[in-house]
């Protein structure tokens, strides 16, 4: 999926950047990329941690998760006091715990990671100067929440042993956003955008309850499933294909 998008991103950019399209459109555009940190503490996920944690003793507990993080890349429009951005962002989660199996010590090892495309429409509403100004925003959004997970015998673990998948979801979701952006000059800016992510049905963790603890929690149980409503903040570097 993330190829797709970046094979996306590049004939966009090939396309924006000629110039025969810039002046019939009197548009300007812009490549962004950048880093996002997400406070996404899945309550689903971290409730099956939790019950792996309590179900033995543990040498090594895994760790809940609160923050994820990853890159961002994206193409974007603009003209006048508006834009429209098309972005992609990637994002990963892991920990391990250690765990005593009939005097054999083994090692689980558990992921969660995803894409997020979204589509977005900004407007620039205080500017601060000719250079930087404040900007709110809203985006559609599709997310992915994959699970992962792996157990051996710590002796044989390897860093290059893939991970199963457990389970793979797709959840559309509405975002606020309110991006400050700094001018570096013509062609540069700096994008600080705290935003808020809403989704419109709930995450289901019943899978990856099952595979790392069994029947010690009910498929049914409403633990297993929440909405991952959170907030975060991605930072961006945009750069103008024209002066503006």
């Amino acid at each position: 999926m993330i190829l797709r998008f970046l094979s996306l991103c590049l004939m966009s950019v090939m396309l924006l950047s000629s110039e025969a399209f810039g002046q019939r459109f009197g548009r300007n555009f812009t490549i962004q990329v950048g880093y996002q940190a997400k406070y996404l503490n899945p309550k689903p996920f971290n409730f099956v941690v939790d019950a792996f944690n309590a179900e033995l003793p543990r040498t090594q507990d895994l760790s809940p998760y609160k923050w994820a993080l990853g890159p961002v890349i994206g193409v974007g429009t603009h003209r006048g006091r508006s834009s429209i951005r098309l972005q992609g962002s990637r994002y990963t989660a892991s920990s391990f715990g250690l765990f005593d199996d009939n005097g054999v010590e083994k090692r689980r090892d558990v992921k969660l990671s995803g894409t997020i495309i979204s589509l977005s429409m900004m407007g620039e509403l205080i500017p601060f100067n000719r250079e930087s100004h404040f900007a709110v925003g809203a985006s559609f959004s599709m997310a992915q929440f994959n699970t992962q997970s792996s157990e051996v015998p710590s002796a044989d673990f390897q860093d290059s042993d893939p991970l199963t998948q457990v389970s793979n979801q797709w959840l559309p979701s509405f975002t606020i956003l309110a991006p400050f952006r700094i001018g570096l000059g013509p062609q540069v800016k700096l994008s600080l955008e705290p935003y808020y992510q809403i989704f419109f049905s709930s995450a289901d963790f019943s899978a990856f309850g099952e595979n790392l603890v069994g029947n010690a929690i009910p498929s049914n149980d409403p633990g297993l499933t929440a909405e991952l409503d959170h907030f975060g903040l991605t930072f961006n570097v945009m750069v103008f294909l024209r002066p503006r």
